[in-house]
């Protein structure tokens, strides 16, 4: 019974000291992790002009500030288009700040506690793993039961701000240039479908054809076939009479086309989610194990 005691003993305190070491990489990582968040939040929050200049330079290439000319955006033109944009990168500069100071906190109570035996800062670890597994595990949760209604909100507020601010050739909106550079370029036509340009009358759709004909547009002119040099329509009838070869009225409505991307992407950060959820919860076994050993020690 000596003999079998005494293996118990050294195999719970070799597994012990394995698991020391094994949190003590980890909390190295995630002290790392969360320094390099945290810096990238002070950039973020404390630099956000040259955050925003990176965003000017990067959407300049891809539009132009009235669909059918060659005249490319100017940055004045996208500081209407980012100026909230650049309040939304202040935020999440905060945001990253937090969460790394937050990891680094937690990463130090994890190691000052694996190391020097203390049952308090384990305690203390321990619970906060068991909240940040919770918490990954119902975000994940949470976004996969209200995923459709998350889309059907989505795709209504988008159908009220295309009635209400869209204005068509020659606006000088913003909410028109963002649209129109994203129908142009996705390519897509409306919310989920073409149709969306038949139940309101507010955008100029009244066009002087080159003959000096003025016509009545049943689509926008983003809505047509856009060539890739000169930004123009690549056939001048698309807007009076649509179709497949000359328009994007069966390519699908943007809202669609951006939320299949978005719930792409979002179905990988769920299972990384999941995942994140399961290996905080293997960490937090770890820490169970040191502080079952402190107290055998103690006992």
């Amino acid at each position: 019974m000596g003999v079998c005691s005494c293996c118990v003993k050294l195999c719970t305190c070799c597994s012990a000291q394995v698991a020391k070491c094994v949190l003590g990489a980890i909390n190295g990582i995630l002290i790392t992790i969360g320094v390099v968040l945290a810096i990238i939040g002070c950039i973020l929050h404390w630099g956000g002009n040259l955050v925003f200049q990176l965003l000017s330079a990067a959407l300049s290439n891809i539009g132009s500030s009235q669909i059918g000319s060659s005249t490319p955006l100017s940055f004045s033109d996208l500081q209407k288009v980012l100026g909230t944009w650049s309040v939304y990168v202040s935020y999440a500069g905060i945001a990253l700040l937090a969460v790394g100071l937050f990891l680094v906190a937690t990463g130090i109570i994890g190691a000052i506690g694996a190391c020097c035996n203390s049952k308090l800062l384990i305690i203390v670890y321990i619970v906060i793993m068991a909240v940040l597994a919770l918490a990954c595990a119902g975000l994940a949760a949470g976004y996969i039961i209200n995923k459709n209604l998350m889309r059907t909100e989505g795709a209504k507020q988008m159908t009220t701000l295309v009635k209400s601010e869209y204005k068509g050739r020659g606006s000088a909106n913003e909410f028109t240039n963002i649209l129109d550079l994203i129908q142009a370029r996705v390519p897509c036509c409306g919310v989920d479908n073409y149709t969306i340009y038949h139940e309101f009358n507010t955008w100029n759709s009244t066009y002087q054809l080159k003959n000096g004909t003025y016509i009545d547009e049943v689509l926008p002119e983003s809505c047509c076939k856009i060539s890739g040099a000169t930004f123009e329509p690549t056939y001048e009838n698309c807007t009076y009479s649509p179709d497949s070869q000359n328009s994007n009225m069966y390519e699908g409505g943007c809202y669609t086309k951006l939320w299949n991307a978005f719930d792409t992407y979002s179905a990988y950060a769920t299972y990384g989610l999941f995942i994140a959820a399961g290996v905080i919860g293997c960490i937090a076994a770890l820490a169970i194990i040191i502080l079952i050993n402190l107290e055998k020690s103690v006992t």
